[in-house]
């Protein structure tokens, strides 16, 4: 893959911390608020995939297993919230991290 389309967020020790013990299904409900990300309606079984059409090819989608629990490896949630595109401010407006 290339580089992103755009800079991803650079998060602070303290926003991480609020980050880092997100969920799955608390990541997928915030992607099915966000306007720019669509569900595609074609998802089977426990996999959940979204679509930014505003993006390059490359980085348009998205797959989310949705299995019990959090995000095992930390930096798989840092490459999707990286490739998601959010910034600190949202995430705040949104009431995920303080």
């Amino acid at each position: 893959m290339n580089k992103l389309p755009f800079k991803p967020q650079k998060w602070t020790s303290q926003e991480w911390a609020q980050l880092k013990g997100i969920s799955k299904n608390e990541l997928i409900r915030l992607l099915r608020r966000d306007p720019n990300w669509e569900e595609v309606h074609s998802s089977r079984g426990s996999r959940i995939v979204f679509r930014n059409r505003n993006l390059p090819l490359e980085y348009q989608y998205i797959a989310i297993h949705r299995h019990a629990g959090g995000f095992r490896n930390k930096s798989l949630l840092k490459a999707l919230l990286a490739q998601i595109g959010w910034t600190a401010d949202q995430l705040r407006k949104w009431k995920v991290i303080k």
